[in-house]
């Protein structure tokens, strides 16, 4: 298991307090980086438990909630 950044599912109507809370997750170089827990990843990845990496899911996520909400408030 990893501890991931929390993200809305995009079937959700995201609100203001969603898109500013996944914003305020972005480290200092606009990532959403994830820290390993331990558990299975995608191809066997071995990494030590507290190793951070960018995970493709978490940004997958929050890229589509964000979207979800600009497009809903054009």
């Amino acid at each position: 298991m990893s501890r991931q950044t929390t993200a809305v599912s995009a079937t959700v109507t995201p609100t203001a307090t969603d898109v500013r809370r996944v914003i305020a997750a972005l480290d200092k170089q606009g990532r959403w980086v994830s820290t390993f827990a331990g558990g299975l990843h995608v191809g066997q990845l071995k990494l030590p438990v507290g190793t951070k990496y960018l995970a493709s899911s978490v940004f997958s996520r929050n890229l589509e909630m964000l979207s979800t909400y600009v497009q809903q408030h054009k």
